[in-house]
């Protein structure tokens, strides 16, 4: 009891603020899907089943995360066992984040070798997207075999599977970056508001890929 004790302490406070973080992400996206609708209408089926089926996907996901909440603080109050529980977390974490970053990635991938008018790239980002998200499931299966957050440190070689997965999901998320900044940049077509709007998109671009990079880290 005392080990679920101390491992529960820790965990408390940084589930229940993960959730809301969760909801507040989810808004974010909800804003995007809508103004992509908006801007997009005659964007192909395919990719806009890509964006729709990724939305199910972190509607899902945080649809999971809410209920795994409810039954930590709300039904299992006070319950250091109920605590202790994984629940959903080894498919809500690993393998759903892990889809949508898969199809995200990938879906750069190809955009950065349209870009760059080259398919080596592409392969590169493609590969590096394939290995974080293999991380992932791996660490998704070794979580559901755990059962319990108390047994995640027997498992072997559970954190450096994880570390895999964020670490080569960081590198991608700079390597698109990188590529998106640098390519963009070649891309100047001497029209004042055109420019201002290709520097407009390098800087987000810059923006978002730190900001992903970091919260995978």
């Amino acid at each position: 009891m005392t080990c679920v004790q101390g491992s529960n302490t820790q965990r408390h406070p940084f589930q229940l603020v993960g959730s809301l973080i969760t909801w507040g992400l989810q808004g974010v996206l909800c804003v995007q899907v809508y103004n992509y609708y908006l801007s997009f209408p005659k964007d192909p089926i395919h990719m806009k089943l890509l964006v729709y089926f990724t939305l199910v996907i972190e509607t899902a996901q945080t649809l999971m995360v809410t209920r795994d909440a409810y039954q930590v603080y709300a039904v299992g109050f006070g319950d250091l066992v109920k605590l202790d529980d994984l629940h959903l977390l080894w498919l809500t974490l690993p393998i759903l984040g892990g889809l949508a970053g898969l199809l995200c990635h990938l879906t750069f991938a190809y955009r950065i070798s349209l870009l760059a008018e080259s398919r080596i790239i592409g392969v590169v980002i493609a590969s590096l997207a394939t290995c974080a998200t293999v991380s992932a499931f791996t660490f998704g299966g070794k979580l559901f075999s755990a059962g319990t957050l108390s047994k995640t440190v027997t498992v072997t070689n559970i954190y450096l599977t994880c570390g895999i997965w964020n670490g080569t999901g960081a590198f991608c998320d700079a390597v698109i970056a990188a590529c998106m900044c640098y390519f963009l940049s070649r891309h100047h077509t001497g029209f004042r508001h055109t420019d201002l709007l290709i520097t407009r998109i390098i800087r987000l671009t810059i923006e978002t890929g730190a900001f992903t990079g970091i919260l995978a880290l």
